[in-house]
């Protein structure tokens, strides 16, 4: 017997990802006066992760939390300032779901911060 998955999320009226529920688990998103998501946080309002924006570009990724001891990821981008791919300190990819990478390696025209 196939196991069944389900999983549920909240968008606001302007398409922000604002929460999603998977396994009983919820993550909470949080934007800020210009509709960048700036950070993640678990049910219980840990962090989860921090984003950090230059002149409305994504640079920087701060995951948090004991399994991630607070590692910092650079964020690369394309000249729309869509994120391309995550890395870490040594530039190997950094094993986080890139939420706005096409199969062909170019990103998909998405605002930051909105998932597909």
């Amino acid at each position: 017997m196939s196991e069944v998955r389900q999983a549920s999320y909240r968008y606001d009226a302007l398409g922000n990802h604002l929460a999603k529920t998977v396994r009983g688990r919820t993550t909470y998103y949080v934007y800020d006066a210009v509709h960048q998501l700036v950070a993640e946080a678990d049910q219980n309002g840990e962090w989860l992760r921090q984003h950090l924006y230059i002149n409305g570009r994504p640079v920087l990724l701060q995951a948090e939390g004991a399994a991630q001891t607070g590692s910092l990821y650079a964020v690369h981008v394309d000249q729309r300032g869509l994120p391309l791919a995550v890395t870490d300190d040594q530039r190997r990819g950094a094993g986080l779901r890139c939420l706005w990478q096409c199969a062909s390696g170019t990103a998909a025209a998405r605002h930051p911060g909105r998932h597909p």
